[in-house]
């Protein structure tokens, strides 16, 4: 999980947290066998012999740290602990589109941080397992899948993704089980939906209909795109005596501006200084910023505009090529698949066969680059579909280059 999220991909380890089947946490507790009510030795400990089988113990409890560290984005600075080495803590605020909001605090020597942050607009997904209760109209709104563009993100304009039954995938990059799935899924969350900034759409099978009897638990997966650009407001808080990094992940904003408490502070447009912000810095490989701040309150909010959507598909041997238009980079891949990819452009999705890869690879080879080439080979993104044919479908966004350097 750690290791996931230090090459950037939070969004694939978060999906492994949340996913019920084997193996899995969620599976522990989940199970028809033996529901757990604490982490077990073994990943199928309601199989196993009674040998070295706890129902009690450590062995995967690390996810507990990496939820803190790298979901909710806490953590001192160069991995040293607090009192013993560092004094600095990395605030790392929303690095996967599949978290929108988290509130975390951490107690220290010097007293306390705390980090509260939300991602409005843009694109907002949400994904709940089966509601196996009788339907009723008349429970809460919030039961159910929520969507929620936000206060800032304006209204749900588009439905990308939507399926109950066997889904699968992190959000920007989720796919369809074909021998379990909801005709029509599109349809019917476009009706519910559309035109709103948030909405309720039940889970169960006596709204949906059941796609598989007697299979697997099942799911409802949805990925909606809001009529406003990405925003993210934070608030931090940071004792005295201790220094904290804040990250803040763009996902290819044009023209971004950093604010605290209403005052531009990035790109600069005045001389004056906030007090107890050190620096703004931006960092091109990853297309976030790092501000460096003192001890105080501070309230962010990062807004700007949609990045310039460039789309290719190619079929097996061939290359891809992306470009964006002069003074531009590419600075965030929204969609990367090599296998049986589908969809078009602003609402792939992947098919059954996927390289895990396919998304590392694409960022290795064009972020930061106005124009790129991907060869669709199985060699480059060490894949192989079952058909021996196999499809390279990538969505990424452009930014200006000048706006942002």
């Amino acid at each position: 999980m750690l290791w996931l999220s230090d090459i950037g991909r939070t969004d694939i380890a978060l999906q492994l947290a949340e996913q019920v089947v084997y193996p899995s946490w969620g599976r522990m507790i989940f199970n028809n066998v033996e529901p757990a009510t604490a982490i077990w030795e073994l990943w199928n400990s309601d199989s196993s012999g009674p040998g070295m089988n706890s129902r009690n113990h450590h062995m995967f409890s690390s996810v507990s740290g990496w939820i803190r560290t790298e979901l909710l984005g806490i953590k001192p600075s160069n991995g040293y602990m607090f009192g013993y080495g560092s004094e600095v803590v990395d605030l790392y605020i929303a690095r996967t589109l599949g978290l929108s909001r988290a509130n975390v605090r951490y107690d220290v020597p010097q007293g306390l941080v705390t980090l509260t942050w939300q991602r409005s607009g843009g694109v907002q997904c949400a994904k709940v397992p089966e509601n196996k209760s009788p339907l009723n109209l008349n429970l809460p709104q919030h039961t159910g899948l929520l969507l929620d563009c936000g206060a800032d993100g304006g209204v749900i304009s588009k439905i990308d993704f939507a399926d109950f039954g066997l889904p699968f995938g992190y959000c920007g990059s989720f796919g369809v089980e074909d021998k379990c799935t909801s005709a029509n899924a599109t349809d019917i969350v476009s009706k519910l939906c559309l035109g709103k900034q948030n909405c309720t759409v039940m889970s169960g099978v006596d709204f949906w209909g059941d796609p598989c009897p007697g299979m697997e638990q099942k799911h409802l997966f949805v990925q909606v795109s809001c009529s406003k650009a990405i925003s993210i407001s934070a608030e931090v808080s940071v004792s005295v005596g201790v220094t904290a990094n804040v990250y803040l992940y763009l996902y290819g904003l044009r023209m971004p501006q950093l604010k605290e408490s209403g005052q531009q502070i990035w790109p600069r447009k005045s001389s004056n200084s906030v007090p107890g912000i050190h620096s703004v810095v931006y960092m091109l490989n990853n297309d976030t910023l790092k501000v460096s701040v003192g001890s105080g309150v501070y309230r962010f909010v990062l807004l700007g505009e949609d990045g310039l959507h460039v789309c290719t598909n190619s079929t097996q041997s061939a290359v891809s090529r992306l470009q964006c238009s002069p003074g531009h980079a590419i600075t965030f891949i929204r969609f990367a698949s090599y296998g049986s990819p589908v969809g078009d452009c602003g609402s792939y999705h992947r098919g059954n066969c996927h390289a895990g890869a396919s998304q590392l690879v694409v960022e290795e080879l064009c972020l930061g680059r106005s124009e790129c080439s991907v060869p669709a080979t199985d060699d480059v993104f060490l894949h192989k579909c079952a058909s021996g044919q196999g499809s390279l479908f990538i969505e990424a966004v452009c930014s200006d280059a000048s706006s942002i350097v």
